[in-house]
């Protein structure tokens, strides 16, 4: 997904001569409540009413095929302390969402970027010097549509919870469930 172009950023973008600087702000989103901000740049960056903090990192060159698909993306991040690759060891981080931003340094205050491409963490390795993210749009064809499966026989649900639909505090009420229509 590509912003439009204003013309300011059209003005700073075709100017060689420029001192205004393109930078890469990260917006990594590690759970469902903590986001990690972080930029390339070497000094803190403040857009669009969020923080990002300087941190070493780099990338790969984004290239995109002939329909206009971006291939996988791997990003380098420094192992510091070793607080991500904890988080790698276990799984966590893949599956979610990563967020590249680019600014320009001049216009910051105007909260317009000029580029914001999503990803998905699809892999990711670490060592003792970095942590190597491979970033994609997820297959559509690894996932299992839909998601749940239903049968005539059995029932997925939990006994006595809100789908089921079974009042387990009613006098008489069953205390298991084999999970068959029979049952029911």
């Amino acid at each position: 997904m590509t912003a439009t172009e204003t013309n300011s950023l059209r003005i700073y973008r075709n100017e060689l001569n420029s001192t205004a600087a393109w930078i890469e702000l990260w917006e990594v989103r590690a759970s469902d409540t903590e986001v990690f901000n972080i930029t390339s740049n070497l000094e803190t960056v403040a857009f669009d009413g969020v923080t990002y903090y300087p941190f070493p990192i780099s990338r790969a060159e984004i290239v995109r095929d002939n329909v206009g698909n971006i291939n996988d993306v791997r990003v380098s991040i420094a192992n510091i302390d070793r607080v991500v690759q904890a988080r790698v060891e276990t799984g966590e981080l893949l599956g979610r969402t990563v967020i590249l931003r680019l600014v320009n340094s001049a216009i910051l205050a105007t909260a317009t970027n000029v580029y914001t491409e999503r990803f998905e963490i699809l892999d990711a390795t670490a060592n003792e010097i970095a942590v190597t993210f491979r970033l994609g749009k997820q297959n559509l064809f690894d996932k299992n549509v839909p998601s749940n499966r239903f049968t005539r026989t059995r029932c997925g649900w939990v006994y006595g919870g809100a789908e089921c639909g079974y009042d387990t505090t009613r006098s008489g009420a069953l205390s298991t469930c084999a999970k068959t229509l029979a049952d029911c």
